[in-house]
């Protein structure tokens, strides 16, 4: 026989054991139990015949407690020749949500709003609402600075808004999601005071002039130090020295 059963089973999702006899020449009555804790859940009891062929059967898989570890037992009986026994262990593990949490940049300076969005997503990757969820803003020196709860979400997405004051603390902040479980996801972002960029300006004029020159030219150009052109105005003034 052959008996096809999941070495990982999965809280709120579908289970499936298949089971297939070979070369049977008489009818067998088969079982298969899931032995989880101190309940036996009877997943499926069928009598087979030599024409059944491959059959499967879908079961539903308990909450999980305190131990992981389960078994499948597996027993068939049919006349004085077929007499079998097998017990299996599986794990059963519990289906929690992923959570994410997402800021539109990573970077704020004083005074500015920090958006940021929070998101749940089930084993399959699909947003999800978890509905027992609070998430707070922690500054750099760890103060708890803002918290929000029972938030409503449109399409299973959180998006927050929190403007920074004009006289935030510099350094990097932490947004920190809780769930009942007492699992925790944080994101960071830091908020620095705006600093003007550096740039180099260079001016390129002829070394010498003659009484004969009517005009001549300068060029002037002002460089980022990360390579880009700087935009602005030049006032540029000639003289002669005497």
């Amino acid at each position: 026989y052959v008996l096809m059963v999941p070495a990982v089973l999965q809280t709120d999702s579908p289970g499936q054991i298949c089971l297939q006899f070979l070369n049977l020449n008489e009818t067998v009555s088969a079982r298969v139990i899931l032995e989880y804790g101190a309940v036996n859940t009877t997943i499926f009891e069928k009598t087979m015949t030599p024409s059944s062929g491959l059959q499967c059967f879908n079961f539903t898989i308990p909450p999980v407690s305190s131990t992981p570890l389960a078994f499948i037992s597996f027993s068939a009986k049919g006349g004085n020749t077929v007499s079998l026994q097998e017990q299996r262990s599986v794990m059963i593990w519990k289906t929690e949500s992923i959570v994410f949490v997402e800021t539109d940049k990573p970077i704020y300076k004083p005074g500015q709003s920090v958006m940021f969005r929070v998101i749940a997503l089930d084993f399959n990757f699909k947003p999800v609402q978890e509905m027992s969820i609070f998430f707070f803003l922690q500054d750099p020196q760890g103060n708890r600075i803002f918290q929000w709860q029972n938030v409503t979400s449109e399409m299973n997405i959180i998006q927050i808004e929190f403007p920074l004051t004009e006289e935030p603390i510099l350094g990097i902040y932490k947004i920190i999601v809780a769930k009942k479980s007492g699992d925790k996801t944080d994101h960071s972002f830091l908020v620095e005071e705006y600093v003007l960029p550096k740039f180099d300006v260079t001016v390129t004029a002829p070394e010498s002039l003659t009484i004969l020159d009517s005009e001549f030219t300068v060029k002037v150009c002002g460089v980022y130090t990360y390579g880009q052109p700087v935009e602005g105005k030049v006032q540029l003034s000639v003289c002669r020295d005497f």
